[in-house]
């Protein structure tokens, strides 16, 4: 059964649209380290998130879904190498991370990115269970900025600027960056009134 001609042109201007949107990414994309020939994004993505919920408690998800809790006992025994071979990958690279992981903790999806996205899924041409969300990709540089600690102390600047942005996921994730890599520097400023809550 073939679509429609109408419904056929609009998903092929979204397929256009999303692969304009893509090539843009990885054009504008900074170079980011890589371990074991794959970059550090890769890395990131097979990562649990740390999810902030509120008064600064936090749950980890990991960013895959399943139908069944029999897909999920299946598929536990290569997520957990994925996530080993992930901590390592991070532990290799080191403070090469540092600035992927700042453009992660600032990351927002732009309304034109989200209109596409919601086009190619009604559209049947994306499995909305595998978008990574902002959230998402914010709580993957959490768990990775927690794993390093104090040697993630270079981007104190950094986090301060994004604990400024106008997007409260973005300001959360920074204020609890900053908490875990400089905790002396947070408890100065939070004293100070400078880490207003949004």
């Amino acid at each position: 059964m073939s679509l429609p001609r109408s419904k056929r042109t609009w998903a092929l201007l979204i397929a256009a649209l999303a692969a304009l949107l893509t090539a843009l990414v990885f054009i504008l994309q900074p170079n980011e380290p890589a371990y074991k020939d794959k970059p550090l994004g890769y890395w990131l993505d097979q990562l649990p998130a740390t999810l902030l919920i509120t008064n600064g408690a936090t749950a980890r998800m990991h960013p895959i879904s399943y139908d069944t809790t029999l897909e999920l006992e299946t598929d536990k025994e290569r997520v957990a190498k994925l996530i080993r071979e992930a901590k390592e990958a991070v532990d290799a690279l080191g403070t090469n991370c540092l600035r992927t992981l700042v453009a992660r903790l600032g990351c927002t999806d732009s309304r034109a990115k989200l209109f596409a996205q919601r086009w190619a899924i009604r559209l049947g041409l994306l499995n909305p269970r595998r978008i990574l969300t902002p959230e998402i990709r914010r709580g993957q540089a959490l768990t990775v900025l927690a794993r390093m600690d104090s040697r993630a102390k270079s981007i104190v600047p950094d986090l301060l600027a994004l604990t400024k942005s106008c997007d409260s996921g973005v300001s959360a994730a920074a204020r609890h960056a900053l908490w875990k890599v400089a905790p002396g520097e947070y408890r100065r400023l939070e004293e100070q009134g400078q880490l207003t809550r949004k």
